[in-house]
């Protein structure tokens, strides 16, 4: 199938447009330039909306602005009606057209001229071989347009170049699966298991009402069995969410690979911050310390010499004997004062009085000023204790500062290696994807103990449904009557038996054949040949891209390899199911490095060589790299301008 025109009336921006895609050349590759703003992306929610009546690429912008071209509502009046409308014509493989149509009709109301809209119809024509056309409606139009594209996987048909970092977030793996499981025929098998198993279920209740006993025997089997394809249902989603959180735990490690750990590192900065500012406070006590301790011990510093100067004088004194006094000399006053001597009573002669006087001068201190010095010895001799201590004492609490020092200067220098390991990182982003990595390693632990008892369940159920199963039999076994419905019911036991492996089979099969081409496709149009070595897409059809080291490298490539898987994976899609749609690819190479784009210009023309392609560039995307490239092989190529009021885009034909 491909598209063979496109023609849209009072469609946003786009008030006429007849475009025709003819194919005349080898390659079916047509190329759409236009300004970001005039309506690349328009046409594509044009598309979108005609098949669907949805607008999945529309901006905020866009979402407040009504479907209805402007410009009509500006020259309506209040009631006035107008239609909407977008066509598209694709041509069949045996040359016949079928043309999508939606027509939406809005009304014009109030002074505001707000366009209310009004009915909503969607129509198939399909023309026959004698040129008779015949109109599809309804549900059976709805089911023409998922054979065109289904819109569970449109994505895949309808690139959006912007959204490739979320690509294979948006298009949903169980979307996905189950378009394949149609395109693939798969669902005809579900529906006939679904409808076995509903007449093996009416004749087991038909065998119960022939024996009370069989009935209970048949809820009892009825009633396990369902309790363990729960079982079985739970450990499948059980094992989805392992495999999920394995396949987001892999990206972390990818995106964590080689960066810090943010969160330890932050721990530990945290941590010398605490220590630091717990080493600071004790240094600022001890210096604290030092400075009353220095001040205390000053005046003991300054008055050192005349310290050890007086108890030099002390010491001398007391090898002189003068200290203690062997004389008092009041004793001796007061003796010359009355001339008689207190000792032995005598009245001083003129001899005696004369020697009195010569022993009182002989007296140099006075027992007042000994008793002093005395009382200062023991003062001075502690005095001259805590001086010899003090350089010692002064000497710790200078070691103890210093060593408060060096563990503030090696804090600080750790803190700087931290800073220095952050530094240029996405700090806030590295621990958000340590602390999800850790939360989905404790999700995977408590999911496999749960996987691990329901598989013990799933097990005893199953002997358990074996065992009832037996035991009815033998119950039907009894009853002539129901001989009949016992073959009958194993019967359907067999062809419910060979439905689920048949459909397990050709699931497998799909799954193997789609994951083979995507893989051959993608490593033919890679021009890194040496970075990935396999790409694996599992029960539930997400896509694995394995790097060359063996790990899960999807959430990390860049941009252009992840466009390329998404193409490879169409092109496989459309090899085994025989599906073929036409591809368009809004800003094909907006994500796309300069020197990648010539490798994109060649594959866009070796797969257009069998299937059309719709590019809508920019015109700084439409660069030599690609243009150069393509120029001379496209069918047409067709640029977008604005009218003068800007209101309203036209498409011209350039080649």
């Amino acid at each position: 199938m491909r598209i063979e025109r496109l023609l849209v009336k009072n469609y946003r921006q786009y008030k006429n447009l007849d475009i025709s895609f003819k194919n005349s050349k080898a390659n079916d590759l047509h190329i759409v330039i236009g300004k970001n703003g005039m309506g690349k992306t328009t046409l594509l929610n044009a598309i979108n909306w005609c098949l669907y009546d949805e607008e999945p690429h529309s901006a905020e912008s866009s979402q407040k602005l009504p479907l209805l071209n402007i410009n009509s509502i500006d020259k309506s009046n209040i009631h006035d009606k107008h239609e909407v409308s977008v066509e598209l014509w694709v041509s069949t493989h045996d040359g016949l057209i079928v043309t999508f149509k939606r027509t939406q009709l809005f009304k014009i109301h109030g002074e505001k001229k707000l366009p209310i809209p009004q009915s909503n119809e969607f129509k198939v024509y399909r023309s026959d071989e004698n040129g008779n056309t015949n109109t599809i409606e309804g549900y059976d139009a709805e089911r023409w347009a998922e054979t065109f594209v289904p819109s569970a996987i449109r994505e895949f048909f309808f690139f959006d170049g912007e959204r490739l970092d979320n690509y294979f977030k948006d298009v949903k793996s169980q979307n996905v699966k189950n378009q394949i499981f149609i395109l693939s025929h798969i669902h005809i098998l579900e529906s006939m298991e679904k409808r076995v198993e509903q007449i093996f279920k009416e004749l087991r209740r038909d065998a119960g009402k022939l024996n009370p006993e069989i009935d209970k025997k048949r809820e009892q089997l009825e009633f396990k069995q369902e309790k363990l394809k729960k079982t079985g249902i739970k450990i499948k989603e059980i094992k989805k969410q392992i495999q999920l959180a394995d396949d987001l735990i892999k990206d972390y490690e990818n995106k964590l690979k080689d960066l810090p750990d943010a969160a330890k590192l932050e721990k530990d900065r945290q941590s010398l911050k605490l220590r630091r500012d717990k080493i600071t406070s004790l240094k600022n006590d001890k210096e604290k310390e030092r400075r009353s301790y220095l001040l205390d011990q000053s005046r003991k510093v300054l008055l050192w010499p005349a310290i050890k100067k007086s108890l030099e004088i002390i010491d001398e004194k007391k090898k002189n004997r003068e200290i203690p006094p062997t004389i008092d000399k009041g004793l001796l006053e007061r003796i010359i004062e009355k001339e008689n001597c207190d000792v032995c009573g005598r009245h001083l002669d003129p001899e005696s009085k004369n020697r009195v006087e010569k022993l009182l001068d002989t007296v140099k201190l006075s027992s007042k000023v000994v008793g002093l010095l005395h009382s200062m010895e023991n003062p001075l001799i502690n005095s001259q204790e805590k001086l010899e201590s003090f350089r010692s004492k002064r000497k710790e609490i200078q070691k103890q500062i210093k060593l408060y020092n060096d563990d503030l200067q090696d804090i600080s220098s750790e803190i700087s290696e931290i800073d220095q390991k952050l530094s240029g990182y996405d700090v806030k982003n590295i621990k958000t994807w340590h602390k999800d990595r850790l939360l989905l390693e404790e999700q995977n632990k408590d999911n496999r103990i749960s996987l691990g008892s329901a598989n013990e369940q799933k097990k005893n159920l199953e002997l358990e449904v074996k065992q009832l199963k037996d035991e009815y039999t033998k119950s039907l076994g009894k009853e002539n009557k129901a001989i009949e419905l016992k073959n009958q019911l194993e019967f359907c036991e067999k062809a419910l038996k060979s439905i689920k492996m048949t459909k397990k089979d050709i699931m497998n099969e799909t799954k193997t054949k789609i994951e083979s081409e995507t893989k051959d496709i993608f490593f033919d149009l890679l021009w890194k040949t040496e970075t990935f070595k396999d790409v694996k897409i599992d029960e539930n059809y997400n896509i694995n891209l394995i790097h060359s080291k063996g790990y899960n490298c999807l959430g990390s490539v860049s941009a252009a390899e992840r466009e390329l898987l998404a193409l490879s994976f169409t092109l496989a899609l459309h090899r085994i199911s025989g599906f073929d749609s036409p591809i368009l690819i809004d800003t094909p190479v907006a994500r796309v490095s300069d020197d990648h784009r010539e490798n994109f210009a060649n594959i866009f023309l070796d797969v257009s060589k069998n299937k059309q392609i719709i590019l809508l560039f920019t015109p700084a995307e439409y660069s030599e790299e690609i243009s150069d490239n393509l120029e001379d092989k496209i069918n047409a190529k067709y640029e977008i301008n604005l009218l003068a009021d800007e209101s309203e885009a036209n498409i011209e034909v350039l080649t």
